[in-house]
């Protein structure tokens, strides 16, 4: 079961400054989960249980499908995630009750030169554009290059493991050269995230693994004004 609750009231400025915000995890249930819309405090905090159910995965002689669907009892919409796999190639797609197949997308993983290669691509439906992405990991540095049909923005990201708990990520615009700079580390059994973006925002992250599930919380704070930071909170159940 996922609660997630949306907060940007300016009240919290003073909690940014003194905790960690979580990155919002999303987590498969094997069970059929119940969905309620719930807006308190002035609209201020809304209270999302969505309706889900998940197939465990099926293998076959030509490889394994598993197959996710979810149910918005507000807007009356069935979304859907199938996928099929084998060898290091997989094959997915995505739709709704609404725009039926809204993306179809293939990736496959494999080794090159001993090192670790991953190359995909997705082809959405509805707007007619294509994404792509490869990144090679050699040792503990990971190069990510990133690229869709509707931008026309390559973006090139460098992840580097400093050591077991403490990770670094440049990310730069190979179109307007922007760039923005992640730090990532683990903390007791949780994982804090920031990333800056110059002149712009700094989003948080934190991430907390419970026995049951995952607490998570999202700060995004404006460098201008922190009174107008957005802050997400959700909580994963496992079964």
């Amino acid at each position: 079961m996922r609660y997630i609750f949306y907060n940007n009231s300016a009240g919290y400025t003073s909690v940014l400054s003194s905790s960690y915000f979580l990155l919002i995890a999303a987590i498969q249930s094997l069970d059929l989960l119940l969905s309620y819309l719930t807006l308190a405090l002035h609209n201020t905090i809304i209270l999302i249980i969505t309706s889900s159910i998940s197939t465990p995965s099926t293998n076959y002689n030509t490889g394994t499908a598993t197959v996710d669907a979810d149910y918005n009892i507000d807007s009356k919409v069935a979304n859907f995630n199938a996928k099929w796999g084998k060898e290091g190639l997989e094959i997915a797609c995505a739709g709704n009750s609404v725009d039926k197949i809204t993306e179809v997308s293939a990736s496959t993983e494999q080794e090159l030169n001993g090192n670790k290669w991953n190359i995909g691509a997705a082809y959405n439906m509805l707007k007619k554009t294509v994404s792509g992405s490869t990144d090679l990991t050699v040792d503990d540095t990971t190069v990510t290059l990133t690229y869709d049909t509707c931008d026309k923005d390559p973006v090139l990201n460098v992840d580097h493991k400093l050591d077991d708990n403490n990770s670094v990520s440049p990310t730069m615009s190979l179109k307007s050269g922007d760039m923005s700079y992640g730090w990532t580390r683990k903390i007791n059994g949780g994982k804090f995230g920031s990333r800056l973006f110059p002149g712009d925002r700094v989003d948080l992250t934190w991430e907390d693994e419970g026995a049951s599930g995952v607490w998570t919380t999202k700060a995004e704070v404006p460098l201008d004004n922190a009174a107008n930071s957005k802050i997400s909170f959700s909580r994963d159940w496992n079964y």
